[in-house]
């Protein structure tokens, strides 16, 4: 828990400050006492996707303490806050940097990769990789970040992406950025989606019925 009478205390006496803005890094960088600023206060929320699976009314809550809230990934949960009490709410889709996010010189040595997490949390994903190199997929599996992410993608003539949980994630527009073809699951229409990329011109989608067949499809235009 971050006091902020104590980082305003910190602060020169004569300055106000005319925003305070706190970007979620999950649980540990929770600020308390947003009054001590004397200024309005906006909320950056991230993976509500995990946090509404794990203890949606504490971070309901939370998000009231803020006078404008923006959510990134999931633009499905825009009413969740609404009927929470959160006066302002927007969605705000991730973006890149494009210095980092951006397109190597690079040979295409990898037909199909996934760079990000494996973790226990991620069991549809990882059983979906699983699967699709048990089908005799030459997919490689890595979780750099940054540079190094960026070469990886690069150098992949397809980039393959599972999201957790109906989250439009980075990966999508980190994907893109570097100019390498993207295959990414199918969200509901209410994720956003397909409000801003189309289907077979910006990127590819599939659905988990048909994820073989569309990477050969797509690796065979590539």
């Amino acid at each position: 828990m971050v006091d902020l009478r104590e980082f305003r205390a910190q602060l020169p006496a004569h300055f106000k400050p005319d925003l305070f803005i706190w970007i979620d890094q999950h649980d540990w960088n929770l600020p308390i006492y947003f009054d001590a600023l004397d200024c309005p206060s906006v909320a950056i929320f991230g993976d509500t996707h995990l946090h509404l699976r794990q203890d949606p009314n504490v971070w309901l809550s939370y998000a009231r303490e803020f006078d404008v809230v923006f959510l990134t990934f999931t633009k499905n949960h825009l009413e969740l806050f609404r009927q929470a009490g959160c006066r302002t709410v927007f969605w705000s889709p991730p973006a890149c940097d494009p210095q980092v996010h951006c397109k190597m010189p690079a040979e295409k040595v990898y037909p199909v990769s996934f760079v990000g997490s494996t973790s226990s949390l991620h069991t549809e994903r990882v059983g979906l990789l699983k699967c699709l190199l048990d089908k005799g997929v030459d997919l490689h599996v890595d979780s750099k970040i940054l540079h190094e992410m960026s070469l990886i993608y690069s150098r992949s003539k397809v980039v393959f992406n599972k999201s957790l949980a109906d989250d439009l994630n980075m990966r999508v527009f980190e994907a893109m950025a570097t100019g390498s073809f993207l295959l990414t699951n199918r969200l509901p229409r209410e994720s956003g989606l397909e409000e801003l990329f189309t289907d077979g011109q910006h990127l590819a989608l599939y659905n988990d019925n048909n994820v073989l067949e569309r990477i050969r499809y797509w690796l065979a235009k590539q």
